[in-house]
């Protein structure tokens, strides 16, 4: 998690995506709020009509007929979807403490105007690890909302999994041979027909004029 917290935190604002991390984020917001008497966490899932309109399943561009109606089919759709995740996520223990809202805006302004009409004490979203584009709009949500929104905004990074680096072990031949040679030679007679030889470099001074 990050810093900037605050000693009231009665209505939380959640903005999640609907993926594994965003769950992650949502699980944390939850372990938040256990920690304050009367908190209230609002959860917000928001997409804009165009990421709607590339992800369509292909049934609804046939059964309906304008982009307005598709979009409108695949935000019910959409709705549904994460909603589910949210309360398999919340269960039945604090769901009373939980509400879910989807709206179809872009983040940046969604967040931001969703935290202002609930006066929120407290925004937590996610930031995680993307690269190029992605990370740069992910970027630019976050500090959009942190200069904007009138309370305190926590984000939780993702953690990028551990990459493991194995080496190969040295040949034994080549290893005698540096050892032997002073370091003149490097590869033993298999490994130097692969590599080629160690290259010398002599600079040869000229007269000038």
């Amino acid at each position: 998690m990050g810093t900037m917290m605050t000693d009231r935190a009665e209505r939380i604002t959640v903005a999640i995506e609907e993926t594994d991390f965003g769950m992650h984020v949502l699980q944390e917001a939850l372990m938040l709020a256990s920690r304050y008497r009367r908190a209230q966490v609002y959860v917000l899932h928001c997409i804009s009509s165009k990421e709607l309109l590339d992800n369509m399943p292909p049934q609804h561009s046939i059964a309906l007929g304008s982009a307005e109606d598709r979009a409108q089919e695949a935000f019910l759709d959409r709705a549904d979807q994460v909603l589910k995740k949210v309360e398999k996520k919340v269960g039945g223990a604090v769901a009373e403490a939980v509400e879910f809202t989807m709206r179809r805006d872009i983040p940046e302004h969604a967040i931001e105007v969703f935290a202002e009409q609930l006066d929120a004490d407290l925004i937590i979203m996610g930031s995680h690890g993307h690269r190029g584009m992605s990370r740069l709009f992910h970027h630019l949500t976050s500090e959009h909302v942190a200069r904007h929104a009138n309370c305190n905004l926590l984000l939780i990074h993702k953690k990028e999994p551990e990459v493991e680096v194995e080496f190969a072990k040295a040949c034994p031949r080549c290893v005698e041979v540096r050892q032997q040679t002073g370091g003149k030679e490097l590869f033993c007679a298999q490994h130097r027909e692969k590599h080629g030889r160690r290259h010398s470099y002599h600079y040869v001074g000229r007269a000038l004029g």
